[in-house]
């Protein structure tokens, strides 16, 4: 039977199918439930900065060696779910063990989130103005310098492997991005993903200064895995995109990219 893990740094109040499992982030994070990121191999007190990464990171390196090859698992968060049936009726209590095992078993290697793109702030102003003027989009470049440091992006393109190099600056050059960090696949898929991804982040983090950084800004490592993730599964993977289905007070952060 296959697993996704709940990325949480709360309680989780949704009753969920046993396919669901919630892991609890951050070092101090042992009172919030028996699976932490903070024990074996982890990564755990670099939680500010990496954000949901550090449980998928931990389940990398402690769980994932662990599981069958034709198994799967996921990561989702405490108010974000995929909606494995794409229908607004997405039961938390019924297995999503069947639908994911179609969806893989149909030549798919990965399920990622539908994409989202990013309207220009311009444009409310000009549709207040006529609604005849079209709204423009944001590349995802001119986005992350809008609401993020330009330098970090920078620096985290430049210490890019080759082989990615390219076509991530063409991907940072369209308009759509696949958010959240979530994702739902086979082993051998999550452990290439891994192993491309972290060795990347921590050369980044090696390089950048963090300690000091306004709180929402410090977590930008995990707002370029978010690129990178959105890149590497359109570039080298065979995906099913679904849609995600927010819980609780999810409004009040959605657009946290």
């Amino acid at each position: 039977m296959g697993r996704v893990y709940i990325v949480s740094h709360k309680p989780i109040t949704t009753r969920l199918h046993s396919a669901y499992e919630p892991i609890f982030v951050g070092p101090h994070s042992s009172h919030l439930g028996q699976l932490t990121d903070a024990t074996g191999e982890n990564i755990s007190e670099r939680n500010s900065s990496f954000c949901e990464l550090t449980a998928q990171y931990w389940i990398w390196k402690n769980k994932l060696p662990t599981v069958p090859s034709n198994d799967w698992l996921g990561f989702c968060h405490y108010r974000r779910y995929f909606s494995i049936n794409e229908q607004d009726n997405w039961d938390p209590l019924v297995s999503p063990n069947d639908v994911v095992n179609q969806i893989l078993l149909n030549g798919n290697d990965v399920i990622i989130p539908q994409t989202i793109k990013f309207r220009h702030p311009l444009s409310y102003v000009r549709q207040l103005q006529s609604g005849k003027i079209p709204h423009r989009w944001l590349t995802l470049k001119e986005q992350y310098k809008l609401c993020h440091d330009e330098a970090h992006m920078e620096l985290a393109i430049s210490l890019l492997p080759k082989k990615h190099k390219q076509d991530f600056l063409i991907h940072m050059n369209g308009f759509e991005l696949t958010p959240y960090n979530m994702y739902i696949a086979r082993p051998k898929i999550l452990d290439e993903y891994f192993k491309n991804l972290f060795i990347w982040l921590f050369k980044v983090e090696k390089e950048t200064k963090i300690k000091g950084a306004d709180p929402y800004q410090s977590r930008f490592l995990g707002f370029l895995a978010e690129r990178f993730c959105s890149y590497y599964f359109n570039r080298f993977t065979k995906n099913h995109r679904t849609p995600i289905i927010y819980l609780d007070d999810v409004n009040s952060d959605r657009h946290h990219f």
